[in-house]
């Protein structure tokens, strides 16, 4: 395809004025893009065809240029090393194979009849450079695909990697999102519709922990321990490693999987990076955007005057309950990477920044169901529409130095900061259906509330280690990490009013006064920090004519938590107050004026782990084994200002696990690999789940539960691997995993028949399955495509409602298999790429499914709430301008698909004058819209 057409077709997608809410005109822009790298060549009398690799690593040549001397003649190199050139004359010519970081090579070739094929291929020395006795070599870029499928060949553990220029031209900018493009992961997402936590193999976030530059890290998360990953900036990251097997060295906390973010390096010589881009969403640019005032107050009145303080009403801001108006401003993303190294290449130095701000936005409509007491049937009650708006600022900082003191000693000290700060406002009517306050269509109550929020989430670590080659061939590593994760949700403040349509005799509809109802305030902050000391030392010997890696080590942690909760009610005063159009304007009384300083909420807590390997690895003939012991000692406690009737107000558990793994690989050949590997894990109770909080809702209490124990399993996996070619790859994999103690919520009836939903353990869980993972390149063209099929299951005790044979109303337990929450059956993704390297040109269109699971689990027997399945197709390209600098693009959902959730039960025939609700279908629960976002940017690379 010549450049003119390109730019024609171009031309015509902008003259279409695209707008972003019509569904067919974005099905047009994906399909004019798709055609752009699609289109055929033409015929040519032969054809010169081959593959250009390194000569030392074997890695295809991306963008090599290949030309016939002393003519026009020339193509550059694709995605997968291979090229192919029409050749329009006859007789001898020399073939040229060029490339900066590469000698030159040439090869003659003889071209003899018009539809002959000749394939030539080049393996190129990379350049060796000698500058004031210092000498300069090439070495495998670990940002590269090639690099990340290299390391997932030759690892002994199954495990995934994706490439920081992978992640670099994907549609995503943050780490939540990458991780969905990952087999056998999902992501649960946040009320705008960004990923936020990773769901591994069907197994539930709690399932799964993270770590950075091999350091696990502490969540911010005020119940549990998992991370949200939409912290975390993406273009911090040189690649994103998900491990699947677990071996005795690392921490056995992960039924699921560990996410390791590998941060940028020192590089070899000279870097600096930058990128910037702007864009919007629908809910942001050019419509109105409601926004947290600055009105914020950080502490509460128990805080600021002490605990035996009164509260008042003057003592509430009356400022943040009106949000600020004004149309959205554009979202901003720069970020910027700078390394060298110094002092005769002995000290290298990287640091990273990045930066991003988005206004993103959802509209929700929810149905509030209640369980019917006669028959278990879930009846609609409210339907309450929602509008977010939420305003993200994302900060993220890197910094890193080696420094090799001789060949035999080198420290590293690294350093990294992820701080999230949201701002949203969420709008809600929420209008009653209950048949005993309803009059028919457009009547009933009706409750309008306004609830702002400023939440602010950060994550820093600080990592000091040495590696030291001793004599005998011994290799001693050490770690002293310092990590701490916060959050902070200061003056959370709900304000609402009720109002009402009612029928009169006639006929004719009444509008009730609009009078203010309560407000509420609250003040909640978290933090969790983690001192981590370990040490590791390696050995080679020669045993029984083996060579064996012989390793062992030890490793502590403490960890202390603390958790601070402080909560007002407040009622109008004087009761009846119309509403003027300013929440301002009410008058209020406060409730609670002591606030909640004896709430169980108020903890502290400490986690001591303590734990030991030992593991040993060979090579015999064509097997590997890796296989050890890791124990494990966990010592939590805690500490609440429960008053000291409350069971449970202080407690601690303690409890050691041997936790067995063996790995094997068998080399079929050069380009294939089989796996076998078992490994023994655990997965301890959130922190929340374990202290006697309780909290009262509609039809029964929720609290904690202290006698929670660890969830414990045994993992078995299996993969068959072919690489044929250093960046392409085919994954054929299985997995089983037997789970004793799974902790699930459910609920619990005790005298005097009170309902009470607790976390429990219960019995035995399974969850099986396999997954496909595929990437093959076609010259330009190239595809990257996962498939994962996962199967679980779990019995838990559920509340059934009935009237019994004398007519009276009842409840007992019914046993109930389902699968875990947040597991899929089928989850899979599909990158359709392009590369063009004469024109600099990248894109790709990418796909993401997920099947229907459990978005909450229902106490009662077959209410449990189901996200439908979804479909998001995102896209992104890259232009190249110079050499060093590029123009990108990204859009995200841009088909606009909803997020659904429901009960899988029929509607009853009676169900009328309900949206979404239509008799003997599924009962709809929820459906959020969160429409298209969109990036245009620049990006500089020297």
């Amino acid at each position: 395809m010549s450049l003119p057409v390109f730019v024609q077709l171009l031309n015509m997608v902008v003259s279409m004025k695209l707008q972003v809410s019509d569904l067919c005109q974005r099905l047009a822009l994906v399909c004019l893009l798709v055609a752009v790298v699609m289109t055929a060549g033409k015929a040519h009398a032969a054809i010169l065809t081959g593959q250009v690799v390194d000569k030392t690593t074997g890695e295809p040549i991306v963008g090599a240029m290949v030309f016939i001397k002393g003519s026009s003649l020339g193509v550059n190199t694709g995605l997968d090393g291979s090229y192919k050139m029409p050749v329009n004359a006859f007789g001898t010519f020399t073939v040229v194979f060029q490339h900066v970081a590469y000698e030159t090579f040439e090869r003659e070739i003889h071209i003899q009849t018009e539809n002959q094929r000749v394939t030539v291929d080049a393996s190129l020395t990379p350049k060796e450079i000698r500058v004031q006795g210092v000498e300069v070599v090439g070495r495998l870029d670990e940002e590269s695909d090639v690099s990340a499928r290299r390391s997932e060949k030759e690892a002994i553990s199954a495990l995934n990697l994706v490439s920081a220029r992978s992640i670099e031209v994907s549609p995503d900018v943050t780490v939540a999102n990458v991780m969905q493009r990952i087999s056998g992961l999902s992501v649960e997402r946040n009320n705008t519709g960004d990923g936020q936590y990773a769901i591994v193999r069907g197994m539930d976030k709690r399932y799964n922990y993270t770590k950075i530059d091999g350091i696990k890290v502490p969540s911010p998360d005020n119940k549990n321990r998992y991370v949200p990953l939409d912290i975390f900036p993406s273009d911090l990251l040189e690649r994103l490693e998900v491990v699947k097997v677990l071996t005795p060295e690392m921490e056995g906390d992960a039924i699921g999987g560990v996410m390791n973010m590998i941060m940028k390096d020192a590089p070899p010589g000279f870097l600096f990076r930058m990128n910037a881009s702007l864009g919007s969403s629908e809910f942001g640019l050019g419509q109105k955007f409601l926004s947290v005032p600055a009105a914020v107050q950080d502490k509460s009145p128990e805080q600021r005057m002490g605990k035996t303080y009164f509260a008042r009403p003057e003592d509430f801001s009356t400022k943040l309950v009106t949000p600020g108006r004004a149309s959205g401003t554009p979202n901003g993303l720069l970020g910027m990477s700078v390394g060298a190294r110094i002092l005769d290449d002995a000290v290298g130095l990287v640091a990273a920044g990045s930066y991003q701000h988005t206004q993103r936005g959802a509209s929700s409509i929810f149905f509030e169901t209640l369980v019917d007491q006669s028959n278990n049937l879930p009846t609609i009650q409210d339907i309450s529409s929602r509008t977010y708006y939420a305003e993200q600022t994302r900060i993220g900082l890197h910094a890193k130095s080696d420094v090799f003191l001789s060949d035999a000693h080198r420290f590293d000290i690294s350093g990294t900061f992820a701080r999230l700060m949201l701002d949203e406002v969420r709008t809600m009517t929420d209008t009653s259906v209950n048949i005993n306050k309803r009059q028919g269509y457009g009547t009933g109550d009706i409750s309008n509330s306004l609830r702002l929020k400023q939440e602010t989430q950060a994550v820093y670590s600080v990592a000091l280690q040495g590696s030291h080659m001793l004599p005998y061939s011994a290799h001693l590593h050490w770690t002293l990490a310092y990590a701490d994760a916060a959050q902070n949700e200061p003056d959370r403040t709900q304000v609402s009013v009720n109002s009402g349509v009612t029928r009169g005799s006639d006929g004719k509809l009444t509008q009730a006064p609009v009078l203010a109802s309560g407000q509420s305030r609250r003040w909640t902050s978290n933090d969790d920090l983690d001192r981590t000391a370990k040490v590791d030392l390696t050995f080679q010997p020669h045993l029984f004519g083996l060579e064996i890696m012989w390793k062992s080590g030890a490793f502590y942690r403490s960890k202390t938590r603390s958790n601070y909760y402080d909560n007002y009610s407040l009622t109008p005063n004087p009761t009846r107050q119309e509403f003027s159009g300013d929440f301002a304007d009410f008058t209020y009384s406060v409730d609670d004026p002591l606030g909640t300083p004896d709430d169980a909420l108020n903890y502290s807590s400490h986690e001591y782990v303590t734990a030991w390997y030992s593991e040993a690895k060979t090579r015999i003939a064509d097997l590997l084994l890796l296989g050890g012991l890791r124990m494990e000692n966990t010592d939590f406690g805690w500490v609440t200002r429960a008053p000291s009737t409350v069971v449970g107000k202080t407690g601690s558990i303690r409890y050691t696990d041997l936790l067995p793994s063996l790995s094997l690989k068998y080399l079929l050949s050069e380009t294939q690999n089989l796996r076998f590997a078992y490994f023994a894990s655990i997965s301890r109770p959130g922190f929340l789940e374990v202290i006697p909080y309780s909290i009262t809702q509609e039809d029964y209490v929720e609290q904690g539960n202290p006698y929670l124990n660890r969830t414990q399993a045994d993992n078995f996996d299996a993969r068959y691997e072919y690489f044929p070619s250093p960046g392409e790859q085919i994954l054929i994999g299985a997995f089983y995993k037997n789970i004793t103690d799974p902790i699930e919520y459910t609920l619990q009836v005790k005298p005097p028949n009170i309902i009470y939903l607790m976390p429990g353990n219960f019995g035995v869980a399974t969850n099986y399955g396999f997954e496909l993972d595929l990437t093959k390149y076609f010259s330009d063209f190239g595809i990257k495509a996962n498939y994962t099929y996962t199967n679980s299951a779990i019995t838990t005790a559920k509340i059934f409602r009935f009237r019994d044979s004398n007519g009276n109303l009842t409840v007992r337990n019914d046993n109930q298999t389902r699968p875990l929450q947040g597991q899929s059956a089928h989850v899979g993704n599909c990158s359709f790429l392009y590369k063009n390297s004469v024109w600099g040109f990248e894109a790709q269109v990418s796909l993401v499914y997920t099947g229907s699971r459990i978005a909450s689990v229902s106490p009662y027997k077959d209410n449990d709430l189901w996200q439908n399945s979804t479909l998001v197709t995102d896209f992104s390209l890259e232009q190249k301008l110079t050499d060093v600098l590029a123009v990108y693009a990204k859009a995200n959902n841009i088909f606009d698909v909803p997020y659904k959730v429901e009960i899988r039960l029929n509607n009853p025939a009676t169900v009328v004058d309900i949206p979404m609700q239509a008799p003997d279908q599924n009962i709809m629960v929820r459906k959020d819209t969160y429409g298209i976002t969109f990036l245009v940017g620049l990006r500089l690379r020297l």
